[in-house]
């Protein structure tokens, strides 16, 4: 990778799933995550699959 990864967006689906953009400024991709809070309000997060795109 060329640098630091930043997120773009990020779109909470629904009560259980996370998609969002990244890029470093010469790669990009997404990914998706899955999340929940326990009892105790604290967070979990799963990444479940992520793709980084081919560069042209």
């Amino acid at each position: 990778m060329e640098g630091t990864m930043r997120i773009n967006k990020v779109k909470i689906l629904n009560h259980k799933w996370i998609i969002a953009d990244f890029t470093d400024g010469t790669y990009w991709g997404e990914i998706l995550i899955s999340y929940e809070l326990d009892e105790n309000k604290n967070l979990s997060l799963t990444t479940e699959k992520s793709f980084l795109y081919p560069q042209d």
